[in-house]
């Protein structure tokens, strides 16, 4: 036995972050979007908790109370990784992480792929617990908030060295392997997975072997542990905020322990390859063996080191396209391969239903749903923050002009006003991508007015910026017979002269 008298690790990740509700992607999104828009700029918390409040004013799905924002802003860059602190020019500068601007702030986002990429890096100890503040006089302090810095105190001296998730993902293959079962079918119950976090044999190596796990779950199993394994209280206290791991699609959470949610060969390639990584954040490591070693741990987190490794965009490509499921033939074995030759067939075209909300659903689909690379694509665009309040917006307008708008999976929004059809498409975008986002607009609308047997409807491009080439508009609206607007503010829209007629109903008076 190698457990210690006393558990070492008696929690996991962070209250603040209240990812249990189904709401918390489209407010993940939110948070990040926010972040994007301080990237570069000064850290400025009353700034940042103005901007929190107006999220909470406006959002239908904010989920915490503004008086705690400035705390919670902090633990989305501590616990995920959205952003870090840097010092420059005299200056706390907020820098967005790649893995944040790469798979939240993207006119695709995809919430799985960034929480399974940065939850493979997260671990004990760290870097964070850091406190930024600057002066009247524009000097610059930081300082290590005392319970974090306890905390990892702690684990440095007891040798730990355990990245959670990939020891769940690693746990839960070698257990189904011992038990001779399938990987989905084996359950890693919350007291083993205590366990594991606490046994010397296994929290301190980031990669244990399978023979040490199995080691230490033949213990819990034969009851060869200290009584604190079973206490209800610690185990509460500990599973309280594994929701997270939901978020990854790669596990479900029950009453006895976690599962593996795999219905795709990606998501078990992807499981396989979280569970194989060793990459750690090891400049704690010295601090073991330092003349003193709180020093030398106030050192590391007071520095920015954990918040530039602790960014998923870092790790090798390979790697990273297994993880968040961008299936590439080029990374493929042989037997990935062949799971993939099977075609899919085109996505159904679903009937128009009343629309209610640009909300995301977060329902439960299929596995064909979920392997189907169409609909994953389709599902992320609509889970942008920015296409949303698009489709909100001309949802609202539409209902002012006495329309009752539609929508479905493909089509944003349809409506019937003065005996005539509208099919929209919202396109969010910038400079960098707006003729990408131009050119999937075109294809998709002439897609779905033949799909949709509305053939005598008008197609609507609405962008989220005005067109940034001066030949757009007359391609759009004279070759390719396409209504194109844009909004000016969050109300008035403006289109070309050529659009007015068709979009008059949604002008302002």
């Amino acid at each position: 036995m190698s457990l210690p008298l006393q558990p070492v690790m008696t929690k996991f990740f962070a209250n603040k972050i209240e990812s249990s509700s189904p709401d918390w992607p489209d407010y993940l999104l939110e948070i990040a979007n926010i972040f994007a828009e301080f990237d570069g700029e000064e850290l400025d918390r009353d700034r940042l908790l103005d901007r929190f409040r107006t999220l909470s004013d406006r959002s239908p799905y904010a989920l915490r109370d503004p008086s705690n924002f400035r705390d919670e802003f902090g633990a989305y860059g501590t616990y995920l990784g959205i952003y870090h602190i840097e010092r420059c020019d005299g200056q706390w500068v907020i820098a967005l992480s790649g893995a944040a601007r790469q798979y939240l702030c993207t006119s695709e986002p995809d919430v799985e792929a960034f929480c399974r990429a940065q939850l493979s890096l997260f671990q004990y100890p760290n870097g964070a617990g850091a406190v930024y503040t600057k002066t009247p006089t524009g000097r610059l302090n930081v300082r290590v908030q005392a319970n974090i810095l306890t905390d990892t105190l702690r684990e440095v001296s007891h040798g730990i060295r355990l990245v959670p998730f990939r020891m769940i993902c690693k746990a839960l293959l070698a257990k189904s392997a011992a038990m001779n079962i399938e990987p989905q079918d084996a359950t890693l119950e919350y007291p083993e997975i205590l366990a594991l976090a606490n046994d010397s044999r296994t929290n301190t190596d980031p990669s244990p072997s399978d023979e040490q796990i199995i080691e230490v779950l033949n213990d819990v199993q034969t009851k060869n542990c200290p009584p604190w394994l079973f206490e209800n209280r610690l185990l509460t206290k500990f599973k309280r905020n594994f929701h997270i791991f939901t978020h990854t699609g790669l596990i479900s959470r029950t009453e006895r322990g976690l599962n593996l949610n795999i219905d795709t060969a990606d998501k078990l390639q992807a499981v396989k390859e979280i569970a194989n990584m060793n990459t750690f954040f090891s400049a704690l490591n010295a601090c073991n063996v330092a003349p003193e070693t709180r020093e030398c741990v106030e050192t590391i987190i007071k520095s920015p080191e954990w918040g530039r490794y602790y960014d998923a965009s870092n790790l090798p490509a390979r790697s990273l396209t297994l993880v968040t499921g961008s299936f590439e033939s080029d990374f493929a074995s042989p037997v990935m391969l062949l799971l993939r030759e099977e075609a899919l067939p085109a996505a159904a075209f679903p009937p128009l239903s009343r629309y209610e909300s640009s909300r995301p659903s977060h329902k439960q689909v299929s596995a064909r749903e979920a392997s189907n690379p169409e609909i994953a694509r389709l599902r992320r665009e609509k889970a942008n923050r920015d296409h949303a309040r698009l489709v909100e917006r001309f949802a609202a307008m539409s209902r002012l002009a006495g329309g009752d708008p539609h929508e479905n999976l493909f089509i944003d929004l349809f409506v019937e006003i003065n005996n005539r059809k509208y099919i929209f498409e919202m396109k969010s975008c910038n400079s960098n991508n707006q003729l990408a986002q131009v050119r999937k607009g075109i294809s998709q609308l002439y897609e779905y007015r033949y799909r949709s047997g509305h053939s005598d409807a008008l197609l609507c491009l609405v962008l989220q910026c005005p067109p940034s080439e001066p030949w757009l508009v007359d391609y759009l609206v004279k070759d390719r017979g396409i209504f194109v607007c844009w909004l000016t503010d969050d109300v008035n829209i403006q289109c070309p002269s050529e659009c007015r007629e068709a979009f008059q109903p949604f002008l302002p008076g």
